[in-house]
């Protein structure tokens, strides 16, 4: 049985940074249509919203992650 090397080859390297980059620059630009979308929000009610759906988040990927299930 043959095994394959864990480290990624150059060029799909290169290739993951430029991706990682476009979506960085991406994200960036989106980012201010997304201000103006959420300056109506109550700034209490976004942050109980990133603080509930964050402890969702963690803790689905913390039991998926230990092999846990529900």
């Amino acid at each position: 049985m043959e095994r394959k090397p864990l480290a990624p080859r150059p060029a799909d390297a290169e290739t993951t940074a430029y991706v990682s980059a476009v979506r960085a620059y991406g994200l960036w630009g989106f980012l201010p249509l997304y201000f103006m979308l959420v300056s109506a929000v109550p700034s209490i009610q976004l942050v109980a919203q990133r603080i509930v759906w964050s402890v969702v988040i963690v803790g689905r990927l913390s039991c998926s992650c230990a092999a846990w299930t529900w």
